[in-house]
């Protein structure tokens, strides 16, 4: 393979400022339509569950059909033509980083809506008609915003593909990258999940911090070890990156007395701090970075790194390899 992780990993340290934003907004992105989808991202979460293991045994036939069509566009044929795959409620538990009696609580709501289904104690998923049908914009744009992270990680380790490429070949390859993708998305919110116990709150905190990473790149705060070092000294007028409830509501469509309470226990986390005269929100520079940090630590960032230079290595190679043919 022409690209090693430990190349891509040494990419993300040195770019971190630039791409963690891009990563934050895609987070931002993803995150937010799963909410607006589901109500909540814990619901979301078993979602991706369920449909990363479709993903996964729609790529195991081509273990018996090298030309098997592994389209978006063929992806509901080829669900529908797959045995039901049942997962176990402690399983989903277990992967997802839910306690055992919310993923019940959850997946009974999923039922209700008839998203997830029950057959002899054994659970599948199969959204109805009217579901599948708005999920090829979301699907769309979801991956157009992955496309765009891919192409500028792909930048910096000279290997230039168009977003607007590579966007067309993650549709043509839907489900070996959608496996991917989701396998390393639920790591990502297994973490945050065993981190601070709601992923909703970084989903708040994310929007808060893509202000600063914006304006630290402008700053010529550039890698992780700039992060540290500088973090202290950058001088930064606090109304360029500071943001309300209201504003943060209205990203997320998460209720504003929600996101009020949410970013008040990130102030008690120390990773923000409310401005008394405006009453808006910022990060909070002398924790950011910090290894006392509970959301932005240099630990932090580095568990971040391993879990999506994995995934960036396989995309990478794939379009190196010319499985797309995207290759420029």
């Amino acid at each position: 393979m022409k690209y090693s992780k430990e190349q891509i990993e040494k990419i993300l340290v040195e770019n971190w400022v630039d791409i963690a934003r891009q990563f934050q907004e895609t987070q931002s992105d993803i995150l937010t339509t799963l909410y607006q989808r589901y109500s909540d991202l814990e619901k979301a979460n078993i979602v991706l569950y369920f449909a990363c293991a479709v993903h996964e045994a729609v790529l195991n036939l081509r273990k018996v059909n090298l030309q098997a069509d592994i389209s978006y566009q063929n992806f509901w044929h080829n669900h529908e033509s797959l045995k039901a795959i049942h997962h176990k409620i402690i399983k989903i538990a277990n992967d997802t980083g839910l306690p055992k009696e919310t993923a019940r609580r959850k997946i009974e709501e999923l039922r209700k809506a008839k998203i997830i289904h029950k057959d002899k104690q054994k659970l599948h998923w199969n959204p109805p008609e009217e579901l599948r049908k708005t999920y090829e914009a979301t699907t769309q744009s979801q991956t157009k915003a992955i496309a765009n992270l891919i192409a500028l990680v792909a930048n910096k380790v000279h290997f230039e593909q168009s977003s607007s490429a590579i966007q067309q070949e993650l549709m043509k390859h839907y489900s070996f990258y959608w496996y991917h993708f989701l396998n390393t998305e639920l790591t990502f919110m297994k973490y945050w999940q065993n981190k601070v116990k709601d992923i909703e709150l970084y989903l708040i905190g994310v929007n808060c911090t893509i202000l600063l990473n914006k304006h630290l790149k402008k700053k010529d705060v550039k890698s992780m070890q700039d992060v540290i070092a500088k973090r202290e000294k950058v001088d930064i007028d606090i109304q360029d990156v500071n943001i309300s409830a209201t504003s943060i509501s209205e990203i997320t469509s998460i209720p504003r007395a929600t996101c009020i309470r949410k970013l008040e226990k990130l102030v008690k986390l120390r990773l923000l701090k409310k401005d008394s005269k405006s009453k808006r929100y910022y990060v909070n520079l002398s924790d950011y970075g910090s290894t006392s940090s509970l959301l932005a630590s240099p630990q932090n960032a580095k568990d971040m790194i391993n879990i999506f230079a994995n995934f960036y290595w396989i995309v990478l190679n794939a379009l190196d390899q010319g499985i797309e043919g995207v290759k420029v």
